[in-house]
């Protein structure tokens, strides 16, 4: 092999199935990940975490089936960063109390409440490749494989973890997202403790994994369904509402944003 190959072959980026086995090889192509709070789930994840630089998908039997409690101990690592966790067109108000029991500090929460499916993504995008937030989890009402594509490259710009929410009959669809998990549907045990199985569908270097459960002791989720208002246009949550620009993305001046329908969309 050329030396002049080496550094090339040895970027994180590439994987080579000839050195899987060497796993000090493995160890050095490994890229800073973000820990899920899930021994289990960090073992079968290839990064050994959530990737911190890259978008992957939750794809769900319905809203509110274990995403918020499996994201929850990243999203309150993330928010000791001075940097947002922009929320884009959740389909229910994010409830403050839980997500501050969780140790995620709500000074850092940015919700993001667009249109129209043009704004969503104009608006993950514009977060993701921004570098003022550490995490982007979207809503959006429908995909192609085109905007996927992008989302990531805007997310390796602006180093940030980019979470899509789907349903999950789109699991059987391709994606060029790098990272796909499917949960079932949580269950509650009668010690009051939550459990959602799920599985990895696809992922970098390793085959797809058989289901396996995760359990957890707060239903984060139940406050999260709690909620009688869904998301609509006469909710308000901050009394600072800012247009989603640069300067919005690098001040923590309010936690609402409009984005204005008539934007020039990127």
């Amino acid at each position: 092999m050329s030396d002049a190959l080496t550094p090339l072959l040895s970027h994180p980026d590439i994987w080579r199935a000839s050195r899987f086995q060497d796993a000090s090889a493995c160890q050095h192509q490994r890229s800073r990940s973000i820990p899920t709070g899930f021994a289990r789930l960090d073992r079968e994840l290839p990064e050994g975490g959530w990737p911190h630089n890259g978008i992957f998908e939750l794809l769900l039997p319905q809203d509110g089936q274990g995403e918020l409690p499996l994201l929850a101990p990243a999203l309150a690592q993330l928010s000791q960063q001075n940097r947002w966790l922009a929320w884009v067109a959740p389909p229910w108000l994010p409830y403050a109390p839980a997500l501050a029991r969780h140790g995620i500090r709500l000074e850092q929460v940015l919700l993001i409440r667009p249109a129209q499916l043009r704004d969503c993504l104009w608006a993950m995008e514009q977060c993701l490749s921004s570098g003022a937030c550490a995490a982007v989890l979207g809503w959006p009402a429908s995909l192609q494989p085109q905007h996927i594509k992008r989302l990531q490259l805007a997310a390796q710009h602006g180093q940030c973890m980019g979470v899509l929410m789907r349903d999950r009959r789109h699991s059987p669809s391709p994606s060029p997202a790098p990272l796909r998990i499917e949960l079932d549907a949580q269950t509650q045990h009668s010690n009051g403790q939550m459990q959602c199985n799920l599985r990895l569908i696809k992922r970098r270097g390793r085959w797809a994994s058989d289901w396996f459960p995760l359990q957890w002791s707060s239903p984060l989720v139940a406050s999260w369904q709690a909620m009688t208002s869904s998301m609509d246009s006469k909710t308000e949550i901050s009394a600072t509402p800012a247009l989603i620009s640069a300067s919005t993305l690098t001040s923590n001046q309010g936690i609402a944003v409009t984005v204005p329908t008539d934007a020039d969309h990127c």
